[in-house]
């Protein structure tokens, strides 16, 4: 559910950015307040849930339904889906979900761990736990509390630098490098706690989770990119892919100790890479034209055809006859206001520059005003 929530607020925060003046603010707050519906419906039952426990028995009762498990009943306990559920040994008995969200869920846990077996013998960070004497488990304690720090304050970050730049209006331009900066941060903090951040338990009560923070950068950074137009991104990506690997090299290199199940592990080498493949595009984008210092050369085009495209967001478009190095029908996406501007048969001026990593790429500028008296 709450990965679920993380998609859900992406897709609205992408909206936010990447969506025109007009519609923008209110699909983000459409998606944002189904998505809050929907994860109130989703996790209703989950909240109003009570657990009671007595010299007998363990018992589950919520507005739907109830459940109960005698203790003699209980096998032990076993972690499925980032969440800890008690296993009858009676075969066909349901078993009971011992959730984290509660206000006592970390007592209960710990309760659980304490007076049953972890039915999960290849969990090598519960072994590990369970070998830990008072002093180290104090300690581990106290960097559980300093990571859920970090990552509360990288959600935070992330989130409201998108969210307040979009609002204010102000030049976007540096943005994908205060992205950038903040994700490779929150690598390093993944590192630096090595093993006590995860990376795809976000249901996890005991542990913080680096995934939410990840895909806002992420997509954030690629956001940024989109107004970008290249004579060809032949050039594009290759760097794309280089700089993805890297940082997928790099995720490697900081999950390489960690207890992981094999499964977790190659979920999360596939999901991140997916993250990494955008907010590299964005990246390699904003070194090519942030850092471009190049003399622009100006050329002329003629609008062929204006449209718009109506979709889950509205898309302002311009075809443009071949001009210098672009020697077909190029469509590009403008906004609302320079598409209103102009209308077909225009002449656009466009600023074509070499960019700072070698990859052409070019802005339109203004309609051209012939002067008649010349």
């Amino acid at each position: 559910m709450t990965l679920l929530f993380a998609a859900l607020l992406s897709i609205s925060l992408g909206w936010l950015i990447y969506g025109t003046e007009e519609h923008s603010t209110k699909i983000f707050l459409a998606v944002l307040s189904t998505s809050l519906v929907g994860i109130y419906v989703l996790m209703f039952n989950e909240f109003q849930s009570s657990i009671t426990i007595d010299q007998y028995s363990i018992r589950y009762q919520s507005s739907f339904y109830t459940r109960e498990l005698l203790l003699t009943e209980i096998k032990g306990y076993q972690e499925i889906k980032d969440a800890t559920y008690l296993i009858p040994l009676i075969k066909g008995k349901r078993s009971i979900n011992v959730s984290g969200y509660r206000v006592n869920g970390v007592e209960l846990i710990e309760w659980v761990e304490g007076n049953f077996k972890n039915l999960d013998q290849h969990e090598a960070r519960q072994v590990h736990l369970e070998t830990l004497t008072k002093e180290e488990a104090r300690e581990n304690r106290l960097k559980v509390k300093k990571a859920k720090t970090f990552i509360l304050r990288f959600n935070l970050a992330s989130f409201f630098i998108v969210f307040f730049s979009y609002i204010s209006r102000h030049d976007m331009r540096l943005l994908p490098l205060v992205l950038l900066i903040l994700l490779l941060s929150l690598l390093f903090t993944v590192y630096r706690y090595k093993g006590i951040i995860t990376l795809n338990e976000p249901q996890n009560p005991k542990y913080p989770d680096a995934g939410l923070a990840t895909m806002i950068c992420s997509i954030g950074i690629f956001a940024c990119s989109l107004d970008a137009h290249y004579v060809t991104t032949a050039k594009v990506w290759p760097m794309v892919l280089l700089l993805t690997a890297l940082l997928t090299g790099l995720l490697w290199y900081i999950c390489r100790d960690f207890s992981l199940k094999t499964g977790t592990r190659i979920f999360i080498m596939i999901i991140y890479p997916l993250f990494f493949l955008a907010a590299s595009w964005g990246s390699v984008v904003f070194l090519n034209g942030g850092l471009d210092s190049s003399k622009p050369q100006s050329y002329s085009a003629d609008i062929v055809e204006k449209h718009i495209r109506k979709g889950k967001r509205t898309n302002y478009l311009l075809r443009l006859a071949p001009w210098g190095p672009v020697n077909e029908i190029k469509e590009i996406r403008v906004s609302r206001e320079f598409y209103e501007s102009v209308e077909t048969n225009d002449h656009l001026e466009i600023n074509l520059y070499q960019g700072a990593l070698g990859i052409p790429w070019y802005k339109t500028m203004n309609k051209i005003r012939w002067d008649m008296k010349k």
